[in-house]
């Protein structure tokens, strides 16, 4: 595949819908639309674990999308000069008023590259469960945080209104993960 011209056709304060024109593999020319982020330098995933209790850490939160609040890890954009690391401390601390000690930086990785340019840190994190402050939300965020170990968070998972909650594919991917042999 190679790039031969870009073009934005709708553009947001945060978003820009992008046709890509590339020539494929029988050197056809071909598009391609795509969302892509406005002023983003990345996206970080945080993956906490407590010191204390091997509980993880997650979140919910409404998201307009899918109409529903849907159960993720905490996460948020890399701002401009930002690293990955300290974008992750400055979320953490955010959404849910705790810090943490940086284990391992991995990525970026893509989050949906079939419709989107975004990618993704994953960072993994170890935090002290008993050691919460005040969140810094914007005023319109609406984050409730919860600590639960894989197997505790697989059962809650079940007993969720499905017309209410959605549980994001990372998260079920984890969790399912943590059951492998």
């Amino acid at each position: 595949m190679k790039i031969i011209a870009r073009k934005d056709i709708f553009t947001t304060k945060w978003l820009c819908l992008r046709n890509t024109k590339y020539i494929d593999k029988n050197n056809k020319e071909q598009e391609w639309n795509y969302v892509c982020r406005n002023h983003s330098h990345g996206v970080v995933t945080l993956i906490c674990k407590s010191r204390q209790y091997g509980h993880i850490l997650f979140i919910s939160q409404p998201r307009v999308a899918i109409e529903k609040n849907e159960i993720s890890f905490p996460a948020g954009l890399i701002d401009s000069g930002e690293s990955p690391a300290q974008a992750a401390l400055r979320e953490l601390k955010e959404e849910t008023g705790y810090t943490g000690e940086i284990e391992e930086i991995s990525g970026p990785f893509p989050k949906s590259a079939g419709i989107s340019n975004e990618t993704t840190f994953w960072v993994k994190l170890l935090v002290d469960e008993k050691n919460v402050g005040s969140t810094q939300m914007d005023d319109t965020e609406d984050i409730q945080f919860f600590w639960k170990t894989p197997r505790q968070m697989l059962k809650w998972i079940t007993t969720l209104d499905s017309n209410k909650y959605a549980v994001a594919a990372d998260v079920w991917f984890f969790l399912k993960g943590t059951q492998w042999k």
